[in-house]
């Protein structure tokens, strides 16, 4: 997952929740984009650890679900639980 990625200070959501957020984790944006947690899991349960300094991956909405299904992991893709995939990095297939 070399492609596009950024890093963001998040501070915790609520303090006794730990970790507030996992290597995984999808967020939408306020637009069309997508962003995929790809900080450690260990520097996510330690916030602290990494200054509350996290990395994300950016995506896009992929269009065809059918398409998504044929290419499966070859394709950088996410199937979100509301029907969605998501393609990370800038090209489309």
């Amino acid at each position: 997952m070399n492609v596009f990625y950024n890093a963001v200070s998040v501070k915790s959501l609520n303090s006794e929740d730990i970790p507030n957020l996992n290597f995984g984790d999808v967020f939408q944006g306020s637009g069309e984009d997508y962003y995929l947690c790809i900080t450690a899991l260990c520097d996510c349960y330690y916030p602290n650890k990494i200054e509350s300094n996290f990395y994300f991956a950016k995506g896009k909405e992929f269009p065809d679900v059918e398409t998504a299904l044929r290419l499966g992991d070859t394709a950088f893709l996410s199937f979100l639980p509301n029907n969605k995939v998501v393609q990370w990095g800038m090209q489309r297939l």
